[in-house]
């Protein structure tokens, strides 16, 4: 990091405003072979970006933000994918226990495959 004390919002727009315009592209496509779809490579580096705005006020400008950027959205993305996988997992453990009306039960199967799918990409 550069700064270990907090740093000016102006000198963090700055220089995320620079990382977005001359990084946007190298950062999504990176995202999109980790990631293995456009639309989840393109939010993870939205979510990174809005998080590099109150991170590196507090804690500096890192020395390579673009790697910052790219690792802090993976990380989103492999939470958000773990977050739906269990969300299936307890909705399925609900409705075979009965909790759930059998009638009102919704599917998730090719929803899952896609997800575990995600999460192994990620995990590489």
């Amino acid at each position: 990091m550069t700064g270990t004390a907090s740093t000016p919002k102006s000198d963090v727009a700055q220089a995320i405003a620079s990382v977005y315009k001359t990084e946007w592209g190298r950062i999504v496509a990176i995202l999109i072979r980790l990631l293995g779809d456009f639309d989840l490579a393109e939010e993870a580096a939205q979510e990174a970006f809005a998080a590099a705005v109150n991170q590196w006020e507090t804690s500096g400008i890192p020395d390579l933000p673009r790697a910052w950027i790219i690792r802090t959205a993976r990380y989103k993305e492999i939470d958000r994918l773990r977050r739906r996988t269990r969300l299936t997992e307890k909705l399925e453990w609900y409705a075979a226990s009965g909790l759930i009306p059998s009638s009102k039960e919704p599917t998730y199967g090719s929803e899952k495959a896609t997800l575990q799918s995600g999460v192994r990409n990620c995990l590489r």
